[in-house]
């Protein structure tokens, strides 16, 4: 009996089929309760989730430490737009009607204060 391409690639694919699982396994997240596979949303701090092959993966706008010069104003991004124009960051200011003294305390504090103008 020959051994042939087909028969190789079969083989391969087989391989893979049994140890993809298991090397990823240590490395996937799985997709949270209520979604499913080929599920894909957006969360409130404007990224786009799906669950897949490997489980859950989000992305998003990334990490801006930015903050603005005004002692009195924080960036906020607009989590109401759809990924990725949700990651457009406006800057608020005191005096400005969507203004919010938490916000603007918490967009100072060190190592969290990008997190508190992303979740708008």
């Amino acid at each position: 009996m020959q051994v042939g391409i087909y028969h190789i690639v079969v083989v391969l694919l087989i391989l893979f089929w049994l140890l993809v699982p298991a090397v990823t396994s240590d490395f996937t997240v799985p997709c949270p309760k209520g979604y499913e596979f080929g599920d894909v949303w957006q969360t409130s701090d404007c990224k786009v989730c799906s669950c897949g092959f490997l489980g859950l993966t989000c992305k998003g706008c990334g990490i801006d430490l930015g903050i603005p010069d005004d002692p009195r104003c924080y960036f906020e991004y607009a989590t109401h737009k759809p990924y990725p124009f949700c990651c457009k960051k406006r800057l608020i200011c005191d005096g400005d009607r969507e203004f919010s003294p938490q916000k603007l305390i918490a967009s100072r504090m060190p190592c969290n204060g990008f997190r508190a103008h992303m979740n708008g």
